[in-house]
């Protein structure tokens, strides 16, 4: 900014562009070459929202004099707000134009009225001409708050016009401001909004246009906003098709360009799709993408594309040659707005959605995800504040049945690579080992207050009591929550199947502490496996008797199963080989009373896991149960199945000295 002059020094009728120039942004202006080139709408692109802004400036009493246009980060406002800029100024309908831009530092709220009416006074002399009176009245008015700076600098002036019925002001002015959530401060945001709202009731020639992402603040502020027009964009089929013709437009430019080094069918068709795909309708992507592939400094447009695919595949592949840096750039500049102590927060719930990406069990609506994690209302809300214009975060009225999800998958690939995201990367192997923890946390108190009398038969709809200490619940929902939250911690046990090398202590102590009585018997073997990964010399996991309590588990076995024959588990766990028709298999989990034996009967394309616990013997129920299972799998102690058995056999007692059951 320039150097301020002394105000009180402003003689009357001194044309007022001198005197406000020191006050103002010059680089957020629509033709500021601080901004050269400003992103724009490619053309054919953006046609449905570019008529609808026509419309509105051409026939404005039908609407609000008052439009928010949002969408998440990437989708293209400012190219939107800088093309609608230049087509009011063709139309010489440009009051004023405010580009925000935190990393350019043009984001200071008290240069944003005079800015404004600096260029209100620059596109019209009457204007000019009534503001130098008023800043003639009194000097000081560019030390005062925005709000009074609004009334004194642009409504008072237009008043005065309106009042002559001056020719200039025969239609509205638009005026324009891109990027609002970048400017420094929240409450300078809320009071602009609440500013422009009150402007826009007062009959004046003005049309606002504000555009912003839909940060959480920004949503609140504009639900109180009366007379305000809302546009948002959305990454649906009309934005993706015009990303396709964007990318097929300059991918066609650029073949010209080098078009003695590219082949004739290039892009191919593969090529392309799959660069649509990457994009999926994300404008900040395949702009980027295009500025990789036509980097004139290495004129390489073949190999460039070739690379930037590969980057999408294996982003290792390319090293700090980041072709995807000016998008990353933005995704680093809005996480860098997550204050410090929330970020802890912000990062379990980014790897829980990550992994809810990877493995759709996790896929859960937002209420029951907070408590899951044991996250309360305020904490979540509080964590994700800044980063609604990456993620789609439901209202607290919705957040019972929708789910949180990212806007786009460009942001999960970052956040998934420590070479693009740095300190902000989502571990995904502590966001597996997190969902374990709770996991078991949650199963653990589930099982031991609810299940203690199911049996073989796991209540897997958890029809009973809501469990404790739910984080965020409410009356018409708590059941629901509680069951959700049960059903979610059940699945978690399949993730120790992909935990590997992921020794955690506080893990490995909840595994230990579990009552493996009432665990659903269906995850054991993951379970299991993962503990003798883990440790291999602990006894937790067994398949030899360890003592006498065992020893009375392994008769448990022997009555259930009667004249059949069971083999001691191997481990680390394995399906039944192709080769083996049929296979039946046990161990013994946990130690003391809390032990289970688990016996697996596995019969081609089926199998069946069944558990025994010492403070209970078999009943006749359950030992028909399970020949009834038998008969289901068309078992029979066949010469196959006895072959195999002993081969087994003979490995178990030659490796652990274990005798099969007979």
């Amino acid at each position: 900014m320039a150097e301020v002059v002394n105000i009180n020094t402003f003689p009357t009728g001194e044309p007022a562009l001198k005197h406000l120039a020191p006050y103002t942004e010059p680089g957020a202006a629509m033709d500021s070459s601080a901004r050269n080139p400003p992103p724009k709408c490619h053309p054919g692109t953006r046609e449905k929202i570019g008529r609808k802004l026509g419309t509105w400036l051409d026939d404005h009493r039908q609407e609000p004099n008052m439009m928010w246009l949002h969408g998440p980060a990437g989708t293209g406002k400012s190219a939107i707000a800088q093309t609608f800029a230049e087509h009011c100024y063709e139309r010489g309908r440009l009051g004023a134009a405010f580009f925000f831009s935190r990393p350019n530092e043009r984001n200071k709220p008290e240069t944003v009225i005079p800015t404004l009416a600096y260029q209100l006074a620059f596109h019209c002399r009457s204007f000019n001409a009534a503001l130098s009176d008023q800043l003639a009245s009194d000097p000081q008015w560019m030390t005062k708050a925005p709000h009074v700076q609004l009334k004194r600098l642009i409504i008072e002036p237009l008043s005065i016009l309106q009042a002559q019925e001056d020719e200039c002001i025969r239609k509205p002015f638009m005026i324009i401001l891109d990027g609002l959530d970048e400017c420094e401060g929240e409450r300078a945001q809320f009071d602009f909004v609440g500013m422009i709202n009150e402007a826009s009731q007062l009959n004046l020639p003005l049309l606002w246009l504000i555009c912003s992402r839909p940060e959480a603040h920004l949503q609140y502020t504009f639900s109180r906003v009366a007379y305000c027009g809302r546009e948002k964009l959305l990454l649906d089929d009309e934005c993706r098709r015009d990303v396709d013709r964007y990318l097929h437009d300059e991918l066609a430019r650029i073949k010209d360009e080098y078009a003695d080094i590219t082949p004739a069918l290039w892009p191919s068709e593969d090529q392309f799709d799959e660069l649509s795909s990457s994009a999926s309708g994300l404008f900040v992507f395949a702009s980027t993408g295009v500025k990789y592939i036509g980097d004139p400094t290495h004129a390489d447009p073949v190999n460039q594309l070739k690379k930037l695919l590969s980057f999408l595949k294996h982003a290792d592949a390319i090293g700090a040659n980041n072709p995807l840096a000016t998008l990353d750039l933005l995704y680093t500049q809005i996480l860098n707005d997550v204050p410090e102590e929330k970020f802890p927060t912000t990062q379990r719930i980014l790897g829980y959605l990550i992994n809810g990406v990877q493995v759709p069990i996790f896929y859960q609506p937002t209420q029951v995800v907070c408590n899951f994690l044991h996250i309360d209302k305020s904490a979540f809300y509080s964590a994700l504040r800044k980063l609604h214009s990456v993620i789609a975060v439901p209202a607290p009225e919705d957040a019972s049945k929708t789910l949180l999800r990212f806007h786009h998958a460009s942001f999960q690939d970052f956040l998934k690579d420590p070479n693009r995201s740095g300190r902000f990367v989502a571990d995904v192997r502590k966001a597996s080992v997190d969902a374990a923890k709770l996991g078991l946390f949650w199963h653990s108190i589930d099982t031991t207050r609810f299940h203690t009398n199911d049996g073989w038969h796991f209540d897997g709809e958890h029809r009973h009591a809501s469990l404790p200490d739910l984080k965020w619940v409410s009356p018409d929902n708590e059941e629901r929550v509680s069951r959700d939250v049960a059903v979610t911690a059940t699945q978690c046990f399949w993730v120790f199947g992909d935990l590997s090398n992921a020794r955690d202590e506080d893990l490995f102590s909840l595994a230990h502490g579990l009552d493996f009585r009432y665990v659903d018997q269906y995850y054991f073997p993951q379970l299991a496996d993962w503990l003798y990964r883990e440790d291999p010399t602990d006894s937790i996991v067994r398949t030899k008797p360890s003592n006498e309590l065992d020893m009375r588990l392994l008769e448990y076995l022997r009555t259930v199963i009667g004249q059949g024959r069971a083999d001691p588990a191997t481990f680390p766990w394995k399906d039944a080989d192709t080769w083996a028709s049929r296979r039946r298999t046990y161990f013994f989990i946990g130690h003391g009373e809390k032990t289970t034996i688990v016996c697996v009967t596995e019969c081609r394309d089926r199998w069946a896991k069944h558990t025994l616990n010492l403070d209970k013997e078999p009943t006749p129920q359950q030992i028909q149960e399970y020949q009834n299972c038998l008969v289901k799998f068309k078992w029979s102690e066949t010469p196959d199945y006895e072959e195999r058995a002993e081969t087994v056999a003979k490995t178990a007692e030659g490796e652990n000295g274990v005798v099969s059951v007979q």
